[in-house]
């Protein structure tokens, strides 16, 4: 096969990102291996090569060096998960920036990619398929009798299967959000409900399975483990070669793949090349290799798909055509020339500067050549006397990080955003931060804006007094679209402010999508998701769920903008049926109700008890970066209704429902109530601990910046 050429020569590709653990990063790096070894010269060391082909884009970004940058051959990402998640990582998005060419191997990621901006150089290079180790062999089928005999897997009982990991990493107490281990378990308990003519059995596989484990045989449903027990970490230990899963999948009568993101996952391959019928959420590439049939938004219609296969064998009378759909999608043949496309443009890009070169808005803080009047420049003056002679931190240790957070602070009852501004400021302290608040008096290690409500007049200043401090910019909005105004009266002011700081952290995927749509280019960002303060907002003395009551529904509210839903609750107050409802809102609201209990604004603590008295939370704020009052709701265990826009449905997964319609939420209301702990159980979200842990990642990489070493 002819090879790409460059500077007369093969081209030269380095694939990085395997772990030498066996595991799927490893499949990843070989297969990449294999398939531009067609085209290319495929070398050993990064000094050798063109171009770096980076199958774990997570591991290149936090070894990358962007000082050094220069020195470096090019570099290529290949998306083996979902790039909106990637972006949480500080690095990612300047490592994109100036990355050659990015590769998504599948329709969402490549939607994904185009979405924040990179629609220049983002290709879809399907998902490898891969079938070593899978084939059938004439001895199967007594390996499959003798694993089933010691697995005591009665002849007759229906086998699902799940082969993910489901921990989180080597804390085996807690569940890995993305793989969907309490979805899963949601899924089987409902639908072992309702089968009640066949054995259910649960086939479980691979390492760091203990959460599944522990949760199903406490739920009562009988499962099996292959591999070996161990109490702590199984990591590597149970991970399975290929020969192993293939006989472990032809014991199975369905696979669930559950995850709440993914790049694949490869059970989707797995499952066809065994001849297993699988059933999936709508991540990776499950929309494009699998029936729309066999896909799930929640969990009843999952369990609904359970049943309707163990009954009437529903998704394996879908093999073929899931077979068929994925040989279309991903082959040898079709990844190669895709490939082979990439990188001829690759080669002819190479040595030209890959920067990103859209059309940025003009924004300034500042009018060009203004003066500074004697007033402006005795203030000034005054301040930095204060600065001199201020004695700050006696008791400050030497390594102790000093911390100023900028936001107009408030007593609650406010918004959002000082709600969050109030819980970062609690949590940081207690990792031992000193926090200030508005100080520009006192040198700190970092200063963490809140867009711009805070004097923002002082940027200028600040900068040229605090060098060597870390200016992180914490964004929502865009302002201008929940506002209903023109970018130049909020937007371009919060640019204009971005313009001093070293990195950018929003709070959603569409708040980033939304800025960049405008124009804006923001200063290195990525995204750190919200949380709330779990003193407050948890499960502790919920009211439990009963259907021997009213069903409560509540909304709270700090905010009276029409865009946070008015109309939406007026029209609820006319059309529900009260007879077996009762709804609170909390809050402020420009409408009188006939039927909905108003109240007034209150502190947090009260909020926590009105929504630990509620079952359901009705959100119907539009245009929403990262709502904390849905956040705050999540956490005192309500699934959530809420109209499908802005970020919201990041926020809530598969702990509620969205609406496009109004008329969608009585139906919506009474699903909920008939499956309410199945809702419940699938409720997650990040802690205040996770939060601070991204922030603290987030200045150690400005202090990089900083400091010049990147």
């Amino acid at each position: 096969m002819k090879k790409i050429h460059y500077s007369g020569r093969a081209l030269r590709v380095c694939v990085v990102g395997s772990d030498d653990h066996g595991w799927a990063l490893d499949t990843e790096a070989r297969l990449a291996k294999e398939n531009l070894s067609k085209i290319c010269e495929v070398v050993e060391y990064e000094s050798e090569a063109d171009v770096i082909h980076s199958v774990w884009p997570d591991n290149t970004a936090m070894r990358w060096d962007e000082k050094a940058d220069e020195n470096l051959p090019a570099i290529v990402l290949s998306f083996s998960n979902a790039p909106s998640r990637m972006l949480e990582l500080p690095k990612m998005y300047p490592l994109m920036q100036k990355s050659v060419a990015l590769i998504a191997q599948g329709n969402q990621a490549l939607n994904e990619l185009r979405s924040i901006g990179f629609d220049d150089k983002s290709f879809l290079a399907p998902y490898p398929y891969d079938s070593k180790g899978y084939e059938i062999k004439d001895n199967d089928d007594l390996k499959l009798s003798e694993i089933r005999s010691e697995l005591n897997i009665p002849a007759g009982a229906y086998v699902i299967g799940n082969f993910f990991r489901d921990s989180l990493g080597a804390d085996t107490r807690h569940t890995k959000p993305q793989k969907g281990a309490d979805i899963f378990l949601a899924i089987i308990k409902e639908a072992s409900s309702l089968i009640k003519d066949r054995e259910i059995i649960v086939l479980l596989a691979g390492p760091r399975r203990h959460w599944l484990r522990r949760e199903l045989k406490a739920a009562g449903v009988p499962f099996r483990f292959y591999g070996k027990l161990i109490e702590g970490d199984d990591y590597p230990v149970n991970i399975l070669p290929s020969k192993t899963l293939k006989l472990l999948y032809r014991l199975c009568d369905l696979q669930v793949a559950p995850s709440r993101w993914e790049g694949a996952p490869r059970a989707l391959m797995e499952c066809s090349l065994t001849g297993v019928p699988i059933i999936s959420t709508r991540v990776g590439i499950a929309e494009d290799v699998l029936p729309k049939q066999l896909l799930f938004d929640d969990v009843s219609s999952g369990s609904r798909l359970i049943v309707k296969d163990a009954q009437q064998g529903f998704a394996r009378s879908r093999l073929t055509e899931s077979k068929d759909k994925l040989e279309h999608f991903s082959s040898e043949r079709i990844c190669v020339a895709a490939l082979r496309r990439i990188y001829t443009r690759v080669a002819g890009k190479l040595g030209n500067n890959p920067d990103d070169n859209r059309p940025e808005r003009h924004v300034v803080l500042y009018p060009e050549n203004r003066r500074i009047s004697v007033t402006g420049a005795t203030r000034r003056i005054f301040r930095f006397a204060r600065r001199m002679l201020y004695r700050p931190f006696k008791n400050k240790q030497s390594n102790q990080m000093v911390v100023t957070l900028w936001n107009n602070f408030q007593p609650p009852p406010y918004g959002g955003a000082n709600q969050f501004f109030l819980a970062l400021e609690k949590w940081l302290g207690r990792r031992g931060v000193i926090t200030l608040r508005n100080d520009w008096k006192r040198k700190s290690d970092a200063h963490i804006f809140n867009s711009i409500w805070f004097d923002y007049n002082l940027m200028d200043e600040l900068k040229r007094q605090f060098p060597e401090s870390v200016f992180a910019h914490r964004i929502d909005g865009p302002i201008s679209r929940y506002r209903d105004t023109e970018p130049e009266l909020n937007d371009d002011i919060v640019f204009a402010v971005n313009k001093y700081m070293d990195v950018t952290l929003f709070q959603s995927l569409y708040s980033m999508r939304g800025c960049l749509d405008i124009g804006y280019k923001p200063a290195r960002p990525n995204i750190i998701r919200n949380s709330v303060d779990a003193d407050t907002f948890n499960m502790e003395g919920k009211s439990p769920f009963s259907h021997n009551r009213k069903l409560r529904l509540i909304t709270t509210a700090w905010s009276a903008n029409v865009k946070k839903g008015r109309d939406i609750y007026v029209w609820l107050d006319k059309n529900l049926d009260f007879s077996n409802i009762e709804y609170t809102f909390v809050g402020n609201c420009d409408a009188e109700f006939k039927n909905i209990n108003k109240l007034p604004p209150v502190p947090s603590e009260e909020v926590a008890q009105h929504l630990k008295y509620a079952d359901i939370y009705i959100f119907a704020s539009v245009l929403e970066s990262a709502s904390n009052a849905v956040l705050e709701a999540l956490a005192c265990g309500l699934p959530v209704i809420y109209v499908d826009s802005g970020g919201t449905r990041e926020i809530v997964g598969m702990g509620g429902l969205g609406w496009a319609d109004q008329t969608q939420i009585p139906e919506m209301i009474e699903l909920i109530r008939n499956k309410y702990y199945s809702f419940q159980q699938c409720i997650a979200f990040p802690t205040m601990d996770d939060i601070v842990d991204k922030y603290m990642e987030a200045i150690e990489y400005g202090k990089q910046i900083v400091l010049g070493n990147l």
